[in-house]
């Protein structure tokens, strides 16, 4: 073999290899994209009250609380829910919380005392949010 032939060979693998190397990172990036869940925000519905309905049972029906409801909808008055009116419901208990220029997700998180990880996640590992849903953290019972 003469030297220009190896270096041929050898300039045609290592561009496959890096070629390779390449679309192996892509596609596992993707694949950690998938992993990914829906962002919460894009989770949350609207419930239209019926007749029957109280703030209540609408939180026993979504497994979230009635005050998750109502700062989810600050025209609440009192608890009272109006029949035929929309209500914005989370899919779980927590806050929307605007970020700031600037701010990391482990600043949000230490603030509200969550896990960073737990937090981006929850937000559908978005790098940048301008908002985000800081889900409530249960207390474990004793």
């Amino acid at each position: 073999m003469s030297f220009r032939y190896c270096s041929v060979l050898f300039c045609g693998l290592t561009g496959i290899l890096g070629l390779i190397s390449v679309y192996s990172e892509s596609v596992w990036a993707k694949s950690e994209e998938v992993n990914c869940p829906t962002p919460a925000l894009q989770r949350f519905v609207r419930h239209q009250v019926a007749p029957e309905e109280t703030l209540k049972t609408i939180a026993q029906n979504y497994g979230i609380t009635p005050e998750t409801i109502i700062r989810m909808n600050p025209t609440i008055r009192n608890g009272k829910v109006t029949v035929g009116r929309n209500l914005i419901i989370p899919p779980y208990d927590g806050i929307v919380v605007n970020v700031p220029r600037g701010q990391t997700f482990r600043q949000i998180a230490a603030k509200h005392k969550i896990r960073a990880d737990a937090l981006f996640e929850v937000n559908g590992c978005q790098e940048n949010p301008r908002v985000v849903f800081v889900p409530k953290i249960k207390k474990s019972q004793k």
